[in-house]
């Protein structure tokens, strides 16, 4: 069955949309040096330390992608390993200090960069792309 042009035309421009987001997040972060994924995991270890494999399934992501973006994180400070007390063989991963206070800038940040996308839309136009991209997940 061929695929109609606008299924084409749609998937173009969500590719447009997802390059130009991407775009944006990259030059609002440069000087943090954050990509999303890396912000994903501050937001997630604010909530609640995490092992590496909890945090692996949580973000949709493989241990070792986790262990090298822990790795980086660690590096610039954001996050630290620690070891739990009951069982000493368990690493858990950590917000610092300096992980919290550069999540809130990441925070204002963002919400530059999401208002600068659909800022112009209507809550009625949000609810329905929300409602859409549900729809395409479940397929």
């Amino acid at each position: 069955m061929p695929i109609p042009n606008e299924m084409i035309q749609l998937e173009n421009v969500f590719n447009r949309v997802l390059k130009s987001l991407t775009n944006d997040w990259a030059y609002n972060m440069q000087d943090l040096k954050i990509t999303r994924t890396q912000y994903y995991v501050l937001e997630q270890l604010k909530v609640s330390e995490r092992t590496v494999s909890g945090l692996a399934e949580l973000v949709g992501l493989t241990s070792g992608a986790i262990t090298g973006i822990a790795d980086k994180l660690i590096e610039a400070g954001y996050i630290e390993r620690s070891r739990d007390i009951t069982d000493r063989r368990i690493v858990k991963l950590v917000i610092t200090e300096q992980g919290l206070s550069v999540l809130e800038t990441l925070r204002m940040q963002r919400k530059e960069v999401v208002e600068k996308f659909f800022g112009n839309l209507t809550e009625d136009e949000i609810r329905h792309m929300i409602d859409m991209f549900e729809k395409l997940l479940q397929k």
